[in-house]
Protein backbone atom coordinates (compact mmCIF):
# COMPACT_ATOMS: atom_id res chain seq x y z
CA UNK A 1 0.00 0.00 0.00
CA UNK A 2 1.72 3.44 -1.19
CA UNK A 3 1.87 6.19 0.91
CA UNK A 4 -0.01 9.46 -0.15
CA UNK A 5 1.95 12.19 0.37
CA UNK A 6 1.51 15.59 1.40
CA UNK A 7 0.55 17.34 -1.96
CA UNK A 8 -2.03 14.72 -2.87
CA UNK A 9 -3.59 15.20 0.39
CA UNK A 10 -4.04 19.14 -0.74
CA UNK A 11 -5.32 18.27 -3.52
CA UNK A 12 -8.41 15.79 -2.20
CA UNK A 13 -8.82 18.54 0.52
CA UNK A 14 -9.47 21.07 -2.25
CA UNK A 15 -11.09 19.17 -4.56
CA UNK A 16 -13.69 17.83 -1.60
CA UNK A 17 -13.76 21.02 0.52
CA UNK A 18 -13.10 23.94 -1.82
CA UNK A 19 -17.08 23.91 -2.98
CA UNK A 20 -18.43 23.36 0.66
CA UNK A 21 -16.33 26.28 1.68
CA UNK A 22 -17.31 28.06 -1.33
CA UNK A 23 -21.06 27.56 -0.72
CA UNK A 24 -20.47 28.56 2.87
CA UNK A 25 -19.04 31.98 1.82
CA UNK A 26 -21.48 32.60 -1.06
CA UNK A 27 -23.97 31.91 1.77
CA UNK A 28 -22.85 33.84 4.47
CA UNK A 29 -22.26 36.83 1.98
CA UNK A 30 -25.40 37.20 0.50
CA UNK A 31 -27.88 36.53 4.15
CA UNK A 32 -24.87 39.18 5.52
CA UNK A 33 -25.94 41.61 2.45
CA UNK A 34 -29.42 41.02 2.93
CA UNK A 35 -29.22 41.61 6.78
CA UNK A 36 -26.57 44.37 6.55
CA UNK A 37 -24.00 43.24 8.81
CA UNK A 38 -21.76 42.53 5.95
CA UNK A 39 -19.18 44.72 7.40
CA UNK A 40 -19.53 44.00 10.40
CA UNK A 41 -18.84 40.15 10.20
CA UNK A 42 -15.92 41.46 7.93
CA UNK A 43 -16.58 40.20 4.69
CA UNK A 44 -14.37 41.82 1.88
CA UNK A 45 -15.00 43.53 -1.05
CA UNK A 46 -15.84 41.23 -3.68
CA UNK A 47 -15.55 43.94 -6.26
CA UNK A 48 -11.76 44.86 -4.61
CA UNK A 49 -10.37 42.04 -6.21
CA UNK A 50 -11.99 41.73 -9.65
Amino acid sequence: MEQIGAMEWIIIFAVSAGPVLAGLFMAGYILGKRKGFKEAAGFPNPNKGL
